[in-house]
């Protein structure tokens, strides 16, 4: 019998031919007849679950951070409370609340004191890439097409600019620098007013769900391909496609059967999602989970906590990336967690960790 591996992540490609032959598919649902057959509440989820799509079939393309999330979610409460003691039920939502704020105050610093240089170098760059742009004729130029460009006084200069700028990434080009240069500069410009202007709740207001209540769980979509579903894609291959046939990758498992459970985009993932898709492949079978993401901030763990100790009562692994930052995680949170908000040891979670880089 193949073991049942469930892939929570940005979603996959269900048509990927090295991987169509592996693919889990719900043995009590008829695709695509708009009827929850198996009368779990989700309707179609032949292949897997979207916790992240609406009930029209669209689908969340946009992501907030944690950080950014619980400050103004719990700002209110815990802003001004003048030093009264803090409910034990609240007392974690505190801490994660204090550890935003931290955050977000350092982004602010940081940003105040170089997004002057940042905005005044971003300027001369737009305008030294409309230049070059002119000069090669090309929208999209790299090192090969300046080293083609003829010995010119007139534009020795701009040349040099870009030769420096491109060497940097020699397989880059000016489109990919620019792309880079806009999103970082954009992120400093996010951190200059996050203190003060809340977030966009796109997530609710297209699910139609509210993320801060586990009681609500017939959400979503059977959409998994729809909006960022290279990495889930990406993920599943490595388990399992299909080995010896020519064709793609070999997995590393040859006896698997990939279930997909889209609950995370490219930011941090809200803690119901995350629950949610881990009793989702806990009931339908799974023996395996995999989470190849991770947060620093988690205002609802408990529901995580919950979830995996559900997982560990039908003796199911799960298996997370520590993240990729080289950090030491017995110091620096990283969620989900081998221990519980209470300090309880969870057994069944596997923290796969990254090396130095």
């Amino acid at each position: 019998m193949p073991v049942v591996v469930a892939v929570i992540d940005s979603g996959i490609d269900t048509l990927q031919p090295d991987l169509k032959p592996v693919l889990w598919t719900n043995p009590k649902e008829i695709p695509n007849n708009r009827v929850d057959d198996d009368g779990n509440g989700l309707v179609d989820d032949y292949y897997g679950w979207n916790y992240l799509g609406a009930p029209d079939g669209e689908n969340l393309a946009m992501s907030i951070s944690d950080e950014y999330r619980t400050y103004h979610r719990f700002k209110n409460a815990f802003e001004n409370n003048n030093g009264k003691k803090i409910p034990d039920s609240l007392s974690w939502q505190y801490r994660e609340w204090k550890r935003a704020k931290t955050r977000l105050e350092e982004g602010f610093n940081n940003a105040q004191k170089i997004i002057d240089a940042v905005r005044k170098n971003f300027s001369l760059i737009s305008d030294a890439n409309t230049a070059m742009q002119q000069v090669t004729g090309k929208t999209v130029f790299d090192l090969k097409d300046l080293d083609s460009l003829k010995p010119n006084p007139v534009i020795k200069d701009l040349i040099g600019l870009w030769r420096n700028l491109l060497s940097e990434q020699p397989f880059g080009n000016n489109q990919a620098l620019m792309k880079d240069f806009t999103n970082y500069k954009q992120s400093l410009e996010d951190d200059l007013i996050k203190l003060t202007t809340p977030p966009d709740e796109a997530r609710d207001n297209l699910l139609k769900d509210n993320g801060y209540n586990i009681n609500t769980i017939h959400y979503g979509n059977h959409n998994l391909t729809t909006h960022s579903g290279y990495h889930g894609t990406s993920v599943s291959s490595i388990i399992g496609a299909v080995r010896n046939n020519n064709e793609g990758i070999d997995g590393i498992a040859d006896n698997v059967k990939i279930m997909m459970i889209r609950g995370i985009l490219g930011k941090d993932e809200f803690d119901k999602d995350v629950a949610l898709s881990i009793r989702y492949a806990v009931d339908h079978g799974a023996r395996v989970i995999n989470m190849s993401f991770g947060k620093y901030i988690s205002p609802d763990k408990r529901w995580v906590d919950e979830a995996i100790e559900y997982a560990l009562s039908k003796d199911v692994v799960l298996v997370h990336a520590a993240g990729n930052d080289a950090s030491d995680n017995d110091s620096t949170d990283n969620y989900p967690s081998s221990h519980t908000i209470k300090g309880k040891l969870l057994p069944n979670l596997i923290q796969v960790g990254a090396s130095q880089r």
